[in-house]
């Protein structure tokens, strides 16, 4: 190997175990409840290399950490980008949570019918690839937007066969959530 072909190897090396470094560090403070430490020290550190592998992931989880903290226009950004890495990478497995997720913003922005397409499409994309949990998820949050609405009955009747079709986890937190609307829709 030539040494031009070994430092490049190298660098990418580096900058995987960076950037793995750094999400993983960002993970625990996500979880640990640091969301705001995260969202103001962590802007865009994803951009250090130019990998994409996992990245709608890794990107998410600093724009949930921006949303957490309030700070809405920014993790809407970053799930812009995400949802751009998945168009260029083809990497779909987050496509339908990163829209839902889209959608959640929109909704505390006011913008109610813009959520609800972007339910509706992660719904779809969740049904498409057969994935419950991401499609449990999309319809949570879109019977939530119709129950606000006063449209419980469409709502009732759209979560209730999806939570039907669990028959087990139900002490998860996405199914107990799912359970709570639906308790509340009847």
């Amino acid at each position: 190997m030539c040494a031009a072909a070994r430092d490049s190897a190298l660098l990418t090396g580096q900058k995987m175990a960076y950037r793995r470094s750094y999400m993983v560090q960002a993970s625990f403070a996500i979880a640990g409840g640091f969301y705001r430490v995260v969202a103001l020290s962590a802007p865009y550190y994803y951009r250090a290399t130019e990998t994409e592998v996992w990245m709608p992931h890794h990107i998410a989880l600093l724009g949930y950490a921006y949303g957490v903290a309030g700070q809405i226009e920014e993790a809407g950004a970053l799930l812009d980008d995400a949802l751009q890495v998945v168009e260029r990478s083809g990497e779909r497995l987050l496509v339908a949570e990163l829209n839902r997720q889209r959608g959640q913003l929109l909704q505390r922005q006011g913008h109610t019918e813009a959520a609800e397409e972007l339910y509706c499409k992660a719904l779809s994309i969740a049904q498409e690839q057969e994935a419950k949990l991401w499609e449990l998820r999309a319809v949570v949050s879109l019977a939530r937007l119709q129950r606000d609405q006063g449209r419980t009955a469409e709502a009732r009747d759209l979560l209730a066969p999806i939570y039907g079709w669990f028959t087990e986890g139900f002490g998860t937190p996405d199914l107990r959530e799912a359970k709570a609307v639906l308790d509340a829709l009847r």
